[in-house]
């Protein structure tokens, strides 16, 4: 798992972050445009785009879909809470 440090501001909450971690350890590139990220502080699945206001957007319509299909963001928002607490 590779962890960049990378200021982005979640679009949901505001909450700002300085770090961005690869949960696919097969992919140790930088994020890309189109990325997801889950905000650590309010557990809102932002949208990695180089062009917004702090790197970070909401999904659009089909990528909501895409998303809340996933299985592994499905996991990722059940284990948040639990995470979350600690």
């Amino acid at each position: 798992m590779t962890t960049l440090r990378l200021l982005t501001l979640c679009v949901y909450c505001g909450a700002q972050h300085n770090r961005i971690t690869h949960a696919d350890v097969s992919d140790m590139a930088s994020p890309s445009d189109g990325d997801i990220s889950l905000c650590f502080h309010c557990g809102e699945i932002n949208v990695v785009d180089d062009g917004a206001d702090g790197g970070l957007r909401k999904p659009n319509e089909d990528e909501k879909r895409e998303i809340e299909a996933d299985e592994r963001v499905i996991h990722l928002r059940a284990t948040w809470p639990k995470v979350k607490l600690q």
